[in-house]
Formats: structure tokens, sequence, C-alpha cells
């Protein structure tokens, strides 16, 4: 196992001009810091696709899908800065199912760390210290061994709040994978497979990117092959999925979805918000309580007039207070920041952040975005640059909690 404790910052005169602001509304946002592979020792993170940040504030987990790597960051909660102090790469110490380490999640309770690995094929559990951030990996699960079908891609990760179980993609496998977890140690166990053209299932060719409800009812996702989004009911003895509709680009006045790969929900589940690369788009639907339908309210597009930072577009997540929707598209470099409505859902285009000079230390190339969980910074994960970049939230007035 490697592990070292590091410093890194991109040098701030290199971003000198970086963050441009369009004149579309308030500034939101503010560039902080950056870490990027290979400078300052920073090791793991070549091929950045995925970040998260624990409850307290105190650590943040990187994946490497280049470095089939996974990097642990200690975090100072007034600043937001991060010092390497673990890295993970599959074939070394021991360390396996990390081959194109992609998406990072924690469990509830934040005892375990899941990582998928597209490339190997592969789900890997990891013990997590709570005292001190660092990880033990108990179990990998792959594709074709032991029984276990439906990870061919390995790709997005959810985890009930309830904890009983964990979901996966599989993007090659058209499919979701439905596991039954282990409270105790985290360890998974298969329980359901469902795969496109199977039993009726429909739109999850090219399974992508999965959205759970807060109250564990309700699973969405988006088939990025089959431009649509999948609505599946969930049973909570059982952790099963129903499904319950598809909606799909083209069809009854369905727009934005051509290539739909991020999906998010408000922490009310009034509404949920898609962005697709093809169709450089971004989507707000309202979400009906009841059976978890979806409604579709609005539909933007980077050739609208008066849009701009949504070429490619790629990731997209919420500010846990609702107030922003942030977007990133990757094929322009540019990280957008959406104005929410609270009664309506819609949403109001506020800023967005684009290259400046580009030079090696001043790219964005956003991925994906994770915000702290008092909203007051977001990290940007940056594949084409292997970095993660770190922005305040102007006027942000919350406190992280000291315990």
């Amino acid at each position: 196992m490697a592990s070292n404790v590091v410093v890194n910052r991109i040098v701030r005169g290199c971003l000198v001009g970086l963050l441009l602001s369009a004149a579309a509304g308030a500034q939101v946002l503010t560039f902080v810091d950056g870490w990027r592979e290979g400078i300052g020792g920073i090791d793991g993170i070549r091929g950045n696709r995925g970040v998260v940040v624990t409850e307290d504030g105190r650590y943040v987990y990187a994946g490497g899908e280049t470095d089939n790597g996974l990097t642990v960051f200690s975090r100072d909660r007034d600043t937001g800065e991060l010092t390497q102090i673990q890295v993970l790469k599959n074939g070394i110490g021991g360390i396996d199912g990390l081959g194109g380490a992609n998406v990072v999640r924690l469990s509830p309770g934040e005892d375990n760390v899941y990582v998928s690995g597209f490339f190997q094929d592969s789900l890997a559990v990891f013990a997590r210290d709570k005292h001190t951030g660092l990880l033990t990996e108990i179990q990998v699960l792959k594709d074709g061994v032991g029984g276990i079908d439906g990870l061919n891609g390995a790709l997005w990760i959810a985890v009930s709040q309830n904890g009983k179980n964990l979901y996966l993609t599989g993007f090659f496998d058209n499919a979701v994978v439905v596991f039954d977890r282990d409270k105790q140690d985290g360890t998974l166990t298969l329980h359901q497979l469902l795969r496109a053209g199977v039993g009726g299932i429909t739109g999850i060719r090219g399974a992508y990117s999965m959205f759970m409800d807060k109250e564990d009812k309700f699973v969405y996702v988006g088939g990025l092959q089959d431009n649509a989004i999948v609505v599946f009911s969930r049973s909570k003895s059982n952790g099963e999925l129903s499904q319950v509709q598809m909606l799909q680009d083209g069809v009854g006045g369905i727009d934005g979805l051509a290539a739909v790969r991020g999906l998010i929900g408000d922490r009310h589940d009034d509404n949920l918000y898609s962005v697709a690369i093809a169709d450089n788009a971004i989507s707000s639907f309202a979400i009906d309580k009841h059976d978890g339908t979806l409604t579709q309210l609005q539909v933007v597009k980077d050739t609208d007039v008066g849009i701009d930072g949504l070429k490619g577009a790629t990731g997209i997540n919420i500010d846990p207070d609702g107030r922003f929707v942030y977007a990133a598209a990757f094929s322009e470099g540019r990280l957008s920041v959406w104005e929410r409505s609270s009664s309506t859902g819609l949403l109001t285009l506020s800023q967005v952040l684009i290259n400046g000079i580009a030079t090696p230390c001043c790219q964005i190339g956003p991925i994906d975005i994770y915000p702290t969980r008092d909203g007051c910074q977001i990290y940007t994960a940056n594949y084409s640059t292997s970095s993660i970049l770190l922005f305040d939230v102007v006027d942000c007035h919350h406190d992280e909690d000291d315990d």
C-alpha cells in the first residue's frame, strides 16, 4: 500500500485571467486553489473523474481513471486546502478492482468507500478509518467472477440512505445491478440484475448516471445510448427495482436528453435535473412524490440566445440548499452556475467560468462537480488536466460542524 503526505497548489500566478465570468448574472463562484497530478508530489488522480467530501469536511477521496488509483486527502475545513495522505493503486500492495477507477461514493455513516472500476468491470469496497481517513480494501467484485454479472463497464454508484443496498450501472452490460449491503462491514452480495431488453426493461442501454431520492423510494437512471431517463420504484423491504416510466429524447415532446449523462435532484425531491452531452443541454423536471414519475419543465441548450457553458455537458450537481445548480461542460472546459427557483424548479443562468490562457496549469476541463455539505465550497473533477479545483461560493454564511 503506497502512502505519502504532500501539500500542493497550482501556482496562482498562472491563474490570472483564468476564470472569466460571462455577463449572465451575479457572481456565485470564485477560484481558490487547485491540485494537479505530478505537481508537488500529487499522485493517483490522473484522469480524475470523481471526488467525494466527507460530511464532517475533514477528508476528500478522488479516483484516477488513467492512474487506476484512489487518493485520500485530508482537508482544512476553514480553507478547503487539501493534503495528500494516502494513494492506492491497482496491482500495488495487493490492491485490486481500481482498473479505470471512476465513481467514488461514501456509505451512510461513512464507514465505507466504494469505487467503480470501469476498465476492470469491477467494484472495490474499502473500510474507512473515521479518525485518520485512511482506507483498507475488504472486497472486490468482478464481472463474471463468483456469479457476479452486469458489471461490464462498471460506472455509477448509489447507496440507499438506509444503508441496506448499493446500486451500480454497467455501461456495456446495459444494466443496473442491485446489491444487498452488510451494514456491519459494508460488504456486498448480488441481489438483482436489470438489463435492457430483458423482462420488459427499456431505456437503459449505456446505463450511466443514477440518482436516488432522499426517502429511498425511487431510483432514476440515465441511459446514454437510449437518450433516456428511466424511473424505477424501489422496494423498501429488499431494495428491488421495478420500472415505472421512461422519458426518451424526441418522444412525446421530450427534448434535451441526447446522450444524457448526469442526473441530480434537490434535497426536497421536488425536481430532477439532467445534462446531455450530445444535446449540449440542461433540463429540469418536476417529480411526482407519489409515484416518482417525471414531467419535463424546461430545456436550455448551449445554442440558445444568451446561453453559454453547456457544450459537451457532462456533470451536474446542486447546492445543498437548492439555491444553485452547477453544470460541467467538458468539451469547452467551462463551468456554469444556474440560479434555481425553489417554487418552480426552473433555472436561470447566473455565471459561466471559462478557461483563460491555455497553459497546463490554467485549464479547467471539468467533468463533474462536488459541493461540500455546507454548500460554501465546491470541488471540480478535471479529467483532461488530471486535477481538482476548489471554488468558494460567494456570500455563503453556513458553518461546518465542529464535531
